[in-house]
């Protein structure tokens, strides 16, 4: 069963100058800024930079600034219970986004052109179709791949997750990544080493059945390309 993620967000991009002519605008700091629908700010969404590895998360203006941000780089957004969005850094100087209830996200860019991002979500027992997700979402690592994406998973900026409503006696144990049939691990060292770009599909199991006390946090079944 697919479940559609109920966020959607209306983002712009201000104050371009002469360089976003050619299409790269040298480093730069980019002030994001995070509001709801009413323009109140929101706090503690968390932020990432996938090519630069830097992490924060708003204040109560609503406001993070991410200090020297190249235009290949990519902004990577975790909006509690809501899910997940990447935004491309390229021509953009300051970036605001407004949070809005719907099921997917709106981004208006510099150049004045749309498009749509629509995040759907899996329920645990579902497959999920990983490269169907990589020709529209380039995904560096497993918790980029998957945060937001599945019904009750929660991961954070330092690639530790949790399984809502798993059996785990510990709230702390983490699912278990199964690669082929092998158990890799915990998820945030799986993170450190699962090779998106080859994975088929994912399938989610809350219960953890035939893995024993290391499967009680959940279990994350991968199956790569064959």
């Amino acid at each position: 069963m697919i479940m559609t993620s109920l966020l959607a967000l209306a983002f712009s991009g201000v104050g371009m100058n002469a360089g976003a002519q050619t299409g790269h605008l040298p480093d730069r700091d980019i002030p994001l800024k995070v509001v709801n629908k009413r323009g109140r700010p929101v706090s503690n969404v968390m932020l990432h930079s996938s090519l630069t590895n830097k992490t924060g998360v708003t204040d109560r203006a609503g406001l993070f600034v991410f200090s020297d941000m190249a235009d290949s780089d990519t902004i990577n957004m975790i909006f509690p219970k809501s899910g997940s969005a990447q935004i491309p850094v390229a021509g953009l100087d300051a970036v605001v986004i407004t949070m809005r209830s719907s099921n997917q996200y709106i981004v208006n860019d510099n150049h004045s052109q749309v498009y749509i991002v629509q995040q759907d979500r899996i329920s645990p027992g579902s497959l999920m179709d990983v490269q169907a997700i990589l020709r529209n979402t380039p995904c560096k690592t497993l918790a980029e791949l998957l945060n937001g994406r599945v019904a009750g998973l929660s991961i954070d900026t330092n690639g530790i997750a949790t399984m809502r409503g798993a059996s785990s006696i510990n709230f702390n144990n983490q699912p278990l990544v199964v690669v082929d049939g092998m158990a890799l691990g915990p998820f945030s060292e799986a993170n450190r080493s699962v090779n998106v770009l080859l994975i088929n599909s994912i399938e989610i199991q809350k219960d953890g059945a035939g893995w024993g006390s290391t499967g009680a946090g959940g279990v994350i079944l991968i199956s790569t390309i064959k």
